[in-house]
């Protein structure tokens, strides 16, 4: 696995430049880490954003694994169901994978295109039960957004880390786990 995309959450207030920082780290693995910032919050439509997804996903050498972190872990699932000839696996990292969780009134208001990501996300991963399979959801002990408990799906390879927060898990996962999910995303390329 030489190629992989991350795909960030919610948040007026972080850029791919939050990320950038580990682009060193992760090429001491031998992995290209590709930051695409769906800019949940603008307003505009999940189709639209969907779509530079996966040109830029097209446009990757295969094989190609995906990271969603938090809210990107629905577009992460979305680009697995969709073309699963450019994705070979998808990493969820404190990512909210049940709709049932939200309340979509509030979530409508602040990102309409996290809704409709997560809605495609959760319809997929009830009708096709062959998804998960191609999935590592790894989730906190403890944590204040999400709750760990629709941080994975059934199916998927589950691994809880020892930490607590949101923030913190995701910074600690992305820093510290990324020989497993070398490893993961390897053997979904195999």
């Amino acid at each position: 696995m030489r190629h992989v995309i991350l795909i960030p959450g919610l948040g007026k207030n972080h850029n791919e430049r939050i990320f950038l920082w580990l682009r060193p780290l992760w090429r001491l693995y031998g992995i290209h880490l590709h930051v695409f910032e769906l800019h949940w919050e603008d307003g505009r439509d999940f189709a639209g954003k969907y779509r530079k997804l996966k040109q830029l996903a097209a446009r990757l050498p295969q094989p190609l694994g995906v990271i969603g972190a938090s809210a990107g872990a629905s577009a992460a699932v979305d680009l697995l169901a969709q073309e699963p000839k450019l994705v070979n696996g998808v990493v969820t990292v404190c990512g909210l994978l049940d709709l049932g969780f939200l309340d979509p009134p509030v979530m409508r208001r602040r990102s309409p295109a996290f809704l409709e990501a997560l809605t495609l996300a959760d319809k997929y991963l009830r009708t096709d039960k062959k998804l998960a399979a191609k999935m590592l959801t790894i989730r906190p002990l403890a944590d204040g957004v999400v709750d760990p408990g629709v941080a994975t799906t059934p199916g998927a390879t589950d691994v809880i880390v020892k930490t607590r927060g949101h923030a913190i898990s995701i910074a600690y996962i992305l820093t510290f786990k990324i020989g497993l999910i070398k490893r993961f995303l390897t053997e979904q390329a195999a």
